[in-house]
């Protein structure tokens, strides 16, 4: 037996846990978990990180690997899971767009105008790497939110006027080259932006987790302020027109909550708590 055999902590077993825990968390199903742990255990079977490590490998792998199906769902039309594949990237672009507008009237609009924009540039077959759609989508729905404020802002200013066949023109051909001002982006400036889309799903993770496991109200919006929001004890109190005293009592009460969770529920937050402690899922 060989050292790697005896020292690996990955096994074909907790690949498949762990591949298929990521793809419900993140409600994914183009591909059963089986088939898809199995294509990251070809890659990943001579590994020999520690658990943890490995575990933070394997969903890095499903990460940018199930991005690849994603694409191939959205951009073949006879693809057996075409429209599931274009319902999960509208709910992913649902999630991230309240992070980039200011308005959430707008947000809607912006979501179903950027997944026109993907449509188009699906049926060119222009992305050149699939692995990297999520921060692509996320640059494009940017972008496209700037549009949107820009056009926003010119209707106000221009209100009563009557556009002319030349401004008509030229609000034609920037909507045709929308495309050229996208920015090439780098391979750390992709990985950046990764970053903050995989950091905002642990802080989604952590919310829905603190909504379904802390018994009160009052602690579940405790919990959520100051572990998700980030808020102060002190500005939390403000908020809730309570003292600091009675919320630093609340969060007393909640850690003492967490700790007497069933073990698979504590390993489950301890586990979103050391993703977000390491700043990021993605290297």
């Amino acid at each position: 037996m060989g050292v790697h055999d005896r020292d690996a902590s990955l096994t074909q077993e907790k690949c498949q846990l762990w591949v298929t825990q990521y793809l419900l968390g993140q409600d994914w199903r183009l591909i059963e978990p089986e088939s898809f742990a199995q294509e990251i255990w070809r890659v990943m079977a001579d590994s020999t990180l520690g658990e943890e490590e490995a575990k933070d490998a394997v969903n890095k792998q499903a990460w940018s690997r199930y991005a690849q199906h994603l694409y191939a769902a959205c951009q073949r039309a006879d693809h057996p899971q075409h429209n599931r594949g274009w319902l999960e990237m509208r709910i992913w672009l649902a999630k991230q767009v309240g992070r980039v507008v200011g308005n959430p009237q707008t947000g809607e609009d912006i979501v179903q105008e950027t997944l026109i924009k993907l449509q188009s540039i699906f049926e060119k077959g222009s992305l050149r790497t699939p692995r990297a759609l999520w921060a692509f989508a996320l640059q494009l729905l940017r972008t496209t939110a700037i549009d949107w404020e820009r056009k926003e802002t010119a209707e106000k200013r221009g209100a009563g006027q009557v556009l002319n066949l030349g401004g008509i023109q030229t609000v034609g051909q920037e909507q045709e080259n929308w495309e050229e001002r996208i920015p090439q982006q780098t391979d750390r400036q992709i990985r950046a932006t990764e970053n903050v889309v995989v950091t905002a799903q642990l802080l989604a993770q952590l919310r829905t987790f603190f909504q379904a496991h802390l018994p009160s109200e009052l602690q579940r919006q405790i919990a959520v302020a100051h572990y998700v929001d980030d808020l102060s004890l002190r500005e939390i109190a403000a908020l809730l027109g309570k003292t600091p005293h009675e919320i630093r009592q609340a969060k007393a009460r909640i850690v003492k909550q967490l700790r007497n969770l069933p073990d698979d529920l504590r390993s489950q937050l301890l586990e979103i708590l050391g993703q977000l402690e390491k700043g990021t899922g993605i290297p």
